[in-house]
């Protein structure tokens, strides 16, 4: 505030005064004081201020106007050090008017105009609620009760809603942050159907993954896609590790660390089975990737017993920009692995630094693992607050942990024509740190109808990018990139090879170019304990730009033959680049896209290698988010052996290819996926290359409550005659997609939808539209990057 305890009384109220006169006249609320406690002429005052806000009438103006009164939460809070004494002309009491308010008025000649609020004005939907709070020493809250109740629903029914009860100034400010964020609670789609080299799609669910606020609960959802009536939940994985009582049943939790170096790469366990912390254990994992867990020997096991959920009934954290990924019982045809019939395993993160192994069949929770270099910024985050999930009801507080896609890849070490198999997983760290981990997980437990058991070959630490030290980690950024997996051929035996870009550095003075750099690891060693720690001199990706504008987040695309072996890899930017990186004894990097920064790359591109030629297909986002500013909107871009081959701005699909009126996006459209790129034979026509991907078109200023409108396009490209490419359909939703994936064994395509506020999020399949027919299997070698939510 602009003043100060030594300022005469009458220049402090004169500037109280100019604060007030400005909120009140503010678009998205008001404060009101009021000479002693007229507490129902003060709500009267918020339903006038709302009134007059939804209408665009003094003292607002009419371009004003709240178009999303219908939709928009609406609440007022009353802050309060005492009971009623003034009526200001109100004869109502103060829980009266605020049921008045949640009720919109009705009829009453006291409260002019209200009849145009609430939930009789035609936003059933959207009432608008009173909340309480008293200031520390209120001496009663029997008043203040009777507000909360029935401001909360409109009624007088004594409603378990009551007034909050700070006894301090530090409680009456989280008290008053509390009563605003539960104003706008709801359960949130926060990533998508994708992919992460295997499909997200267990035989024909779909899993699709939320987060409720502002509990900041995490929901893991699975969905039965040939459901009579559409889609159907078929499991919650997040309920069933809810506990009652939340200081039982977290002891049981299987949930590990671990290093390569560190218990041979086996992984420990941060709890013994009595749920005593096996803190030694954990602390030399961490030891061992450079860092230094903070705090007490007492506070460090509590928090590990944090982690595996004492003191939380829900006990799965919100997951962020995490895409599920599927290892399924089958392995793909260029892979040697055998392996007898495992159990389909579900894998992704949370934000208390968890990356979560579910059971496909029914969501059970089967194992946890926590990189122990993120585990000193776990600790800050359980330190920080008493919260079950520890995080700050202010979504402008979240801490993040761990919000990055697992990538899953069968590999060989070889000698000679002797190959072992196995599968491995690589976990990036998003934006927590600038570092990755390997672990083998070919086939980790046993399972039961019932429940499933660690195997004997229970999954290991075969990687981590600390292996390789400061000639790593002072080039590599933030690892938001999920990288790209392939062979390379040496001797005539396959060589498992990574690669990935990074992002923003996780520091502003760190060395130079950090997190500039594309990276190319070669050879990976399965089984030798030191995967990773031999690669190519990195690259530096963008030579003189100023990447901490425009880093890299999207996935790296890698481009295979048939047996999966490389041929180039292709990473995108945020400075609306495609870079293409070749591999084997071709050396140097080609930008084959240059969309300029007013066209970021928020998504990876497809590719696709045919008889036909290389296919490339991207799709990039705008420079002017959600405004309609012709020039910059997103735009697809087709590349055929890295030359132009066809590119257009997402608004201009009818004018270009003869889509009906209805089927046209906006300027306003922007991508939400990676899209899709197959060699689809329909089992009537001879193969074709196809791409698919969707958009979400939001609505205009002026129809806020509309919900936007989805699109997913597919094309037949390169089609060999005149036109080369073809519009073949369009299918329009309702909301926002969130993704698309194909399912059902290669024969169709689902796409997820989010829903607004408080609704969950569905999965529809793009039914009808079949990818292959009869005995013909659909799309072969499918390349696709995981789709990527950026905040």
């Amino acid at each position: 505030m602009p003043i100060d305890a030594s300022q005469e009384q009458q220049y402090q109220d004169e500037v109280l005064y100019q604060i007030m006169r400005r909120l009140n006249t503010a678009k998205d609320g008001g404060i009101y004081p009021l000479g002693g406690t007229p507490t129902a002429a003060g709500i009267k005052a918020a339903g006038d201020h709302f009134l007059a806000r939804q209408k665009g009438t003094a003292p607002f103006t009419a371009d004003q106007q709240d178009y999303a009164a219908a939709c928009r939460r609406r609440f007022a809070i009353v802050l309060t050090d005492g009971q009623s004494n003034a009526s200001d002309g109100i004869s109502d009491s103060p829980q009266v008017v605020a049921r008045k308010l949640y009720q919109g008025g009705r009829a009453s000649s006291n409260y002019s105009g209200w009849n145009e609020l609430g939930v009789y004005a035609g936003y059933p939907d959207n009432p608008i609620q009173t909340l309480a709070v008293g200031m520390p020493g209120l001496d009663s809250y029997t008043e203040l009760n009777d507000i909360a109740d029935q401001g909360a629903d409109g009624l007088d029914n004594a409603t378990p809603a009551t007034a909050y009860a700070p006894t301090n100034e530090v409680e009456l400010a989280r008290d008053v942050r509390a009563a605003i964020t539960k104003a706008v609670s709801g359960d949130y789609v926060t990533t998508s159907l994708g992919v992460a080299n295997t499909t997200t799609s267990v035989g024909t669910m779909a899993i699709i993954a939320s987060t409720k606020f502002p509990e900041w609960e995490g929901q893991l959802r699975a969905f039965d896609l040939t459901a009579s009536g559409g889609p159907a939940l078929a499991w919650d994985a997040g309920s069933q590790l809810y506990s009652a009582n939340a200081d039982v049943g977290f002891a049981s939790r299987r949930i590990y660390t671990g290093y390569p170096t560190v218990n041979g790469g086996n992984p420990v366990a941060i709890l013994n089975s009595d749920g005593t912390a096996n803190l030694t254990a954990v602390l030399a994992a961490v030891a061992a990737t450079g860092k230094t867990l903070p705090g007490t020997s007492t506070q460090q096991q509590d928090m590990l017993r944090w982690i595996a959920g004492k003191g939380r009934n829900w006990r799965l954290s919100p997951i962020f920009n995490s895409v599920p990924a599927t290892i399924g019982a089958e392995v793909p045809s260029y892979s040697g692995l055998t392996v007898t019939a495992r159990e389909p395993l579900i894998y992704v993160t949370s934000h208390d630094g968890l990356l979560h192994a579910f059971r496909g069949r029914d969501g059970a929770e089967v194992f946890a693992y926590v990189p122990p270099n993120l585990l000193p910024r776990v600790f800050e985050l359980w330190a920080s607050s008493n919260a079950q999930q520890r995080q700050s009801e202010d979504p402008e507080n979240f801490r993040w942990i761990l919000g990055s896609s697992a990538r899953v890849q069968d590999v060989p070490s070889c000698t000679g024509a002797t190959c072992t198999w196995q599968t491995n997983l690589v976990l990036t760290m998003g934006a927590s740190d600038n570092a990755f981990v390997v672990l083998d997980v070919t086939n980790p437990v046993v399972c039961t109808s019932s429940a499933c058991s660690p195997s004997t070959s229970f999954f290991r630490i075969v990687g981590h990018s600390h292996q390789s030290g400061a000639t790593l980690e002072d080039k590599l950024g933030e690892t938001w990139s999920v990288p790209t997996m392939f062979f390379g051929m040496s001797s005539g035996s396959k060589v498992a090879h990574m690669s990935m870009g990074s992002g923003y550095p996780p520091m502003s003075s760190g060395p130079a170019n950090q997190g500039n750099y594309y990276f190319h690891f070669a050879p990976l060693r399965p089984t030798s304990g030191s995967a990773y720690t031999t690669f190519d001199p990195p690259t530096l990706h963008a030579p003189g730009s100023p990447l901490v504008d425009y880093a890299v987040i999207a996935d790296t695309a890698g481009l295979t033959d048939t047996q999966h072996v490389g041929i180039a890899t292709y990473q995108a930017d945020l400075l609306g680049r495609v870079t293409k990186y070749p591999l084997g004894a071709a050396t140097g990097s080609t930008d084959v896209i240059t969309a300029g920064a007013q066209h970021p790359f928020y998504y990876s591109p497809a590719v696709y290698d045919d008889p036909a030629g290389r296919y490339l297909v991207a799709v990039s986002g705008s420079a002017a988010e959600l405004v309609e500013q012709p020039g910059v909107e997103g735009k697809v871009y087709v590349l055929k052996n890295d030359a132009a081959f066809l590119s257009f701005a997402l608004a201009d699909i009818c004018t270009q290819f003869g889509a009906a009126a209805p089927n046209c996006p906006s300027t306003r459209a922007r991508p939400v996926a990676a899209p899709l790129l197959v060699k689809n034979d329909p089992g009537n026509a001879t193969p074709r290359m196809e791409m698919f991907f969707a958009v979400y078109d939001p609505p205009p200023d002026n129809e806020p409550c509309a919900s936007g409108v989805s699109y997913v396009f597919r094309f037949h490209i390169d089609t060999g005659v005149n036109p080369p490419n073809r519009l073949l359909s369009v299918n329009k939703y309702d909301g926002r997609a969130a993704g698309l994936t194909i399912v059902g064994g290669g024969i169709d395509v689902a796409l997820g939808i989010s829903g607004k506020g408080a609704q969950r999020a569905t999965v529809v399949s793009l039914g009808g539209r079949p990818l292959g027919t009869g005995n013909v299997p659909g799309p072969a070698d499918v390349m696709v990057g995981s789709w990527r939510e950026v905040p």
